[in-house]
């Protein structure tokens, strides 16, 4: 099966100019010697100028990823970026119709049922984490299996919109595989064509928020819950992007990164211990 995982075209200096790690850890939990998985990150191809802003942008994007006859495209979409999603799915289906449309992400997960009643030429929406029901989903079309099957996912079914049960969050976020930032540019690709000082990968430290802040959507992704990765798979991961993927430093994602002193000065304590204190790191 080919699959080609998309984030979408979008351009704005001080943001997207990193590896797409929502993307890059799909690809990770997918990968089979028997599946060729690509991503297409086109906010890097406008800053690289292998992709032209302008009216035929759509066309364009929709074209690059025909060219790899993909049996699946899936689309991380955010609200910036949701009209660029539609229209460029647009053109792919109605260029091979066999192909199925996927959507992931914070806005498409709480407008799955809307985007699927807009648009017939989406075939799902993914809804909150995506790893383990995209791994699922894949493997359900690889054996013909019912999508009914396939937890936190919305998808179409002829003319009706199933919307599955809500999958479970992943209890140990340890489980995940570390990304395997192979499937992507370099690091040091995205320095320079984004023109920032130093080879810079995001570290995933957590995910959740506890608050219920009325202007922001991860505490409701959530539901309210927290959970971090241990400091020794941070640490881990961080030696990885280092030696392995050449990261100079490292930007700590996690809303609730310092919410808890204990857990801080464990991390701050290993990364000394560990030598990877050399290292510049910040958080957000």
């Amino acid at each position: 099966m080919k699959l080609s995982l998309v984030f979408p075209p979008f351009y704005l200096e001080p943001m997207y100019n990193l590896p797409p790690l929502g993307v890059v850890n799909l690809a990770t939990v997918i990968s089979d010697p028997d599946r060729d998985v690509a991503i297409h990150d086109f906010a890097l191809a406008i800053r690289r100028k292998e992709l032209k802003m302008g009216k035929t942008i759509y066309g364009d994007c929709a074209e690059k990823l025909l060219q790899g006859d993909p049996d699946v495209v899936g689309f991380s979409a955010q609200c910036t970026t949701y009209p660029a999603v539609v229209q460029i799915a647009r053109r792919v289906k109605a260029a091979k119709k066999g192909v199925r449309i996927i959507l992931g992400g914070h806005n498409a997960s709480f407008v799955d049922e809307r985007t699927l009643s807009s648009f017939p030429w989406i075939d799902g929406v993914i809804r909150g984490e995506g790893e383990i029901t995209f791994r699922e989903l894949v493997e359900a079309y690889e054996n013909d299996r019912d999508l009914s099957t396939v937890a936190g996912l919305t998808f179409r079914r002829g003319s009706e919109i199933v919307r599955n049960p809500q999958r479970d969050l992943i209890p140990d976020l340890n489980q995940l595989p570390i990304p395997d930032y192979s499937l992507v540019p370099s690091f040091s690709a995205y320095r320079d064509a984004c023109g920032i000082p130093r080879s810079i990968a995001i570290l995933e430290v957590g995910r959740g928020c506890p608050h219920s802040c009325v202007y922001c959507s991860e505490s409701r992704l959530w539901r309210r819950r927290t959970r971090t990765f241990s400091v020794e798979r941070l640490i881990l991961e961080m030696r990885q992007l280092h030696e392995t993927y050449g990261a100079e430093c490292f930007l700590l994602a996690y809303d609730q990164f310092t919410a808890e002193r204990t857990f801080v000065e464990e991390f701050c304590r290993k990364v000394v211990s560990s030598g990877l204190n050399r290292l510049p790191w910040y958080c957000i």
